[in-house]
């Protein structure tokens, strides 16, 4: 390891420096837990429309943040448990500049999409997702804090919060995050067999699996990026997540623009790394 890369993963380790084995042990504990409830949802058959299935769903989908949490409160030292915990809810770790960065990244890649199939197809998008919540804004509410909740929050406080640092510790920034959306992805497999889920209903082992799939590499380029320009902030991440599936409710991918949306992702993804190099960061990371 070059003295540069050194003196980053030391940076990025505070406080106190910690074993990269910790994020194995985290992945296993996180994808065990997962599988378990998930599993159980896959074999009874039942849709997400069944309670037990929204029970077991959410069960699952709490593991991220759960190991995150168990495996920090068992940490000895107090600093590395307050540093992981206060991340979560500072937001003057983010600067103006990156809030926008992670306000306006997913709606400017969908809107490039939108435009780009325009262009090849000769097919104008109707954006009629949009207009049907856009109808009824009382709604945009409760669907937010869904949204929040329910995936970025428990998801971001584990994947980002917890592994990432620990990845970084032993790895650069881009390696760590291909190793992490493996995980990631990896993670989301047992989705495409309950009835009813987005996953579900992409299909496993179809174009749409594929490019579900694919789309998360340059997306967790993207948030170590952010991650590592915001002070290792969670909240960046939480947030950035949030951007992605919310956009996602106004601008539809399975309406034929998941294979544009992932070629636009991987070029500023692409961007991102020969601008700011294999760490995604010009500065130490602290």
């Amino acid at each position: 390891m070059s003295a540069t890369s050194t003196k980053q993963v030391s940076t990025i380790s505070k406080p106190g420096n910690t074993s990269s084995t910790k994020a194995w042990i985290y992945f296993a504990i996180t994808l065990g837990w997962s599988y378990a409830f998930w599993g159980i949802a896959v074999f009874s058959g039942l849709s997400i429309e069944a309670f037990f299935t929204k029970l077991l769903l959410f069960l699952g989908g709490i593991s991220p943040m759960l190991a995150a949490i168990l495996l920090t409160r068992i940490d000895k030292d107090t600093s590395r448990r307050q540093d992981f915990f206060h991340r979560i809810v500072d937001f003057r770790r983010i600067r103006v500049i990156w809030y926008l960065v992670i306000f306006l990244t997913a709606p400017l890649t969908s809107l490039l999409a939108v435009w780009t199939r325009t262009i090849i197809t000769g097919q104008p998008y109707l954006f009629e997702g949009a207009l049907r919540l856009l109808a009824h804004p009382i709604g945009l509410l409760p669907l937010a804090i869904g949204h929040f909740f329910f995936g970025p929050l428990p998801e971001e406080m584990g994947w980002r919060g917890f592994a990432l640092d620990h990845l970084q510790f032993r790895w650069n920034a881009v390696t760590s995050s291909l190793i992490l959306a493996v995980v990631w992805a990896s993670w989301h497999i047992p989705l495409f067999f309950i009835q009813g889920t987005y996953q579900h209903v992409l299909g496993f082992g179809t174009t749409g699996f594929w490019l579900y799939m694919a789309g998360i590499f340059p997306d967790t380029i993207l948030m170590t990026w952010i991650f590592n320009n915001t002070r290792r902030s969670t909240l960046s991440a939480i947030l950035f997540h949030f951007m992605i599936n919310f956009t996602g409710q106004f601008i539809d991918l399975t309406q034929g623009l998941a294979p544009y949306r992932l070629a636009w992702s991987v070029v500023i993804a692409m961007l991102v790394i020969l601008i700011f190099g294999k760490n995604l960061s010009k500065k130490p990371i602290n």
